[in-house]
């Protein structure tokens, strides 16, 4: 700091002094502040010392701790992803190795002994792929969607497993505008549940319906319309209708009918399809116009812009469907009374779903779902993203799974029946269909042989079609009670009706020995008509006593259960079991066992060992009843490996074969989940090495403004230590006083 210079002239002694201790301690404040900035890294302490770098600084701080954050989260993510990606990797791994094992398993030159090793393989893969299903990154599931606290996948046993996750996306604010999803879900991931069971059950607009859930969710925000009601070709009543406040459909109609209350009026109700409006002229009108008013599109939405007409009847609206919608308004308002519920099938496990009392769609969701459970079956039932079905899944792979009927049509309303229809003939047996030359061979009562050319079919209704056209009325097929199979019955004579054994007649589930028994059948027609020995069955009863039932003279399964019910009535029955497919047994005389001796007849009634009777193998009846041939499967790894095992083991090349294509796709399905997942995992690095830049950048502008340049600080120390020393020197030199001073 230079010395200011002493103006020339008189100047008291005391201001000269004043002066220079003045700029002395000036020069040693100064000298203070650059030792403190040399000390502390700081060009200043107080913002109020450089107002405009502190602002610059505190803005750079805040965007710097807005950065960190950000960047908290981003690493998080990134971790994350990384350790999901990573466990990808290595369950691909194993999906190699899973194919591997498949093609060295098929064929006959794997001994039984080899295909045992190798299905031991498979189930160890199995463990290790669970291993990696249920992993952690920070105590938080990869796979379990947003149920990051439970165990996503849990071991049945023989090859099942369940998932309890759910299909959650988790999503995070990694840059500003900028979401991604830091999941993906096990169902996803792994293909752990089945595809879901649903067709599109058109529900029907209702007084209650919301506005807000018309077209698909895209829903309606009403302005004006304008009404004409005419009356004999004359102008009678014009409205404008202002309809913004309408909320639903119950609303809409409300208003509209409101702004007529003269001699001409209008009714307002659901046109006959039930999908959309019906506008009616009522009172003296005749006629009725709608149009839009300027700037409104609300008729032409509504479907209901229309010259004079009669009426007007509105078009679809296509409302989604929501929990609270009427199971009465599904299936265009003709939904069903829901009194006979449905049957859901998953491995061994069956569940009768009662529906009565249900009313709304949220109600048979949460039905389907507890009643399921309370069976040992694992399902989810939910409204599908498009809002026109109800889709229900099973969180089961490893097991078949189906949903049929309670003897009503419960299912088939629902549009969950996994067999109908329109069921694809390709989708069967589990994706093998049925053979592309197609024929059933059926034998029939009087003795023909028919055979139904099915090469043409494409859905299960062709079949039954097909089949219903060789003789209208009299042969016919239709499903069966369970909704899961057709039925074939023959009304052309007395004998027996029969399938021929074929690829075409399993594929369809047609074989005779699902034929349902009654009570007419005659013996001659059972086991393929090589019928039943003529003889004696010898019981031994659970008191220990024996009896000899005489089958001689029985001609029908009437006689053969009157005999038997004639030994001990009321204690030794027999009856027709409840699958229409045998004789069952049983004895209260005693506390032991029952049992049939084994013997030509016996063996031939099928009823021969301890208990109760079994299936009569053979039996060609007069109705032939077709099985589940639509099994729904989950088609993941945990599916696949677990069909694996059992095909290996139970040396089935078929199986083998068909598992080959499946394990291809769901190869190529899991690459497309990897690559998603690889590649989110890379935009999130990119945001992270961006925000380490941006980190770099708000620190060195920091820097800028409020770090002191310490070369540029020991300069001014020099400088200002010299102007001190001169200052001082001046000082003394000038407050040396003289007497001429005071002159």
């Amino acid at each position: 700091m230079p010395v200011s210079p002493i103006l020339p002239g008189r100047l008291p002694e005391s201001t000269r002094a004043d002066r220079l201790l003045g700029l002395i301690g000036e020069q040693q404040v100064e000298l203070q502040r650059l030792n403190e900035a040399a000390a502390t890294g700081r060009r200043y302490v107080l913002p109020s010392e450089a107002p405009a770098d502190a602002a610059d600084a505190i803005l750079f701080q805040g965007l710097i701790e807005q950065n960190a954050r950000r960047q908290v989260g981003v690493i998080t993510d990134s971790g994350f992803l990384a350790s999901t990606e990573n466990s990808l990797g290595s369950v691909a791994d194993l999906l190699n190795r899973t194919k591997s094992i498949l093609l060295e398993g098929v064929g006959s030159t794997t001994t039984a002994a080899e295909k045992e090793a190798l299905a031991t393989e498979v189930d160890a893969i199995l463990q290790e792929a669970l291993s990696l299903a249920n992993g952690t990154y920070k105590d938080r599931a990869l796979f379990g969607g947003s149920e990051s606290g439970v165990v996503p996948f849990v071991d049945l046993g023989g090859g099942r497993v369940r998932y309890d996750g759910d299909t959650g996306v988790v999503t995070s604010n990694i840059d500003s505008g900028l979401r991604l999803a830091n999941n993906v879900d096990g169902a996803t991931a792994f293909a752990a549940t089945t595809r879901p069971v649903s067709t599109d059950i058109n529900p029907a607009i209702t007084n209650a319906t919301r506005l807000s859930d018309l077209f698909g969710g895209t829903g309606v925000t009403p302005q004006s319309i304008t009404v004409t009601l005419t009356n004999g070709g004359s102008t009678s009543e014009t409205q404008t209708i202002d309809l913004s406040g309408a909320q639903t459909v119950g609303d809409l109609e409300t208003q509209i009918e409101a702004a007529f209350t003269g001699a001409v009026t209008i009714d307002v109700g659901i046109n006959p399809a039930g999908d959309g409006l019906l506008l009616t002229p009522t009172g003296a009108a005749n006629d009725i116009a709608i149009s839009d008013p300027t700037g409104s599109y609300t008729a032409r939405v509504l479907g209901i812009e229309s010259a004079t007409t009669a009426a007007i009847t509105g078009a679809d609206l296509d409302p989604v469907l929501t929990g609270q919608t009427p199971l009465t308004a599904l299936n265009g308002g003709a939904g069903a009374t829901f009194t006979d519920g449905i049957v859901i099938t998953s491995g061994t496990s069956t569940a009768t779903i009662d529906l009565t009392g249900v009313t709304t769609i949220e109600g048979a969701l949460n039905a389907i779902e507890q009643q399921s459970a309370l069976a040992g079956i694992a399902v989810e039932a939910s409204i599908s993203e498009a809002g026109d079905r109800i889709e229900v899944v099973s969180r089961i792979s490893g097991e078949g799974f189906a949903i049929g009927e309670n003897g009503g049509d419960d299912a088939a309303s629902l549009g969950i029946r996994t067999f109908g229809g329109s069921t694809l003939v390709a989708d069967l047996n589990g994706g093998r269909g049925v053979p592309a030359d197609a024929a059933l061979s059926i034998t029939r009562r009087d003795g023909t042989t028919t055979d139904i050319d099915l090469s043409a079919a494409v859905t299960v209704q062709d079949v039954v079609d097909a089949i219903n056209a060789a003789d209208p009325g009299v042969l016919t097929a239709s499903f069966n009670a369970v909704g899961n199979g057709i039925t074939l019955s023959d009304g052309s004579g007395t004998g027996p009706l029969t399938v021929a054994a074929g690829d075409t007649a399993t594929a369809l589930g047609l074989e005779n020995e699902e034929a349902t028994l009654l009570p007419t059948t005659t013996l001659a027609s059972l086991n393929g008509n090589a019928g039943v020995p003529a003889g004696s069955v010898t019981v031994t009863r659970t008191d220990g006593s024996s009896a000899t039932v005489n089958l001689a003279a029985a001609t029908t399964i009437q006689d053969v259960l009157d005999a038997f019910n004639a030994v001990d009535a009321g204690v030794l029955t027999a009856t027709i079991n409840a699958d229409g497919t045998g004789i069952d047994l049983n004895d209260t005389s005693g506390g032991g066992n029952l049992t049939v001796a084994a013997g030509a007849t016996a063996d031939a009634l099928g009823i021969s060992g301890v208990g109760v009777g079994t299936a009569l193998a053979g039996d060609a009846v007069t109705a032939v009843v077709g099985t589940e041939v639509n099994e729904q499967e989950a088609g993941g790894l945990f599916d696949l490996l677990g069909r694996l095992a059992t095909a290996l083991r139970d040396n089935d090349d078929a199986e083998l074969a068909r598992l080959d294509g499946l394990l291809d796709a769901e190869t190529d399905r899991f690459a497309t989940v990897r690559n998603d997942v690889a590649t989110r995992l890379n935009v999130v690095r990119q945001v992270e090495q961006r925000l380490l830049d941006d980190e770099v950048a708000l620190r060195l502008s920091l820097s800028d403004a409020i770090d002191a340049d310490l070369t540029e600080v020991i300069t001014r120390v020099n400088e200002v230590s010299s102007t001190l020393q001169a200052t001082l020197q001046i000082t003394a030199s000038t407050l040396q006083l003289t007497l001429i001073n005071f002159i």
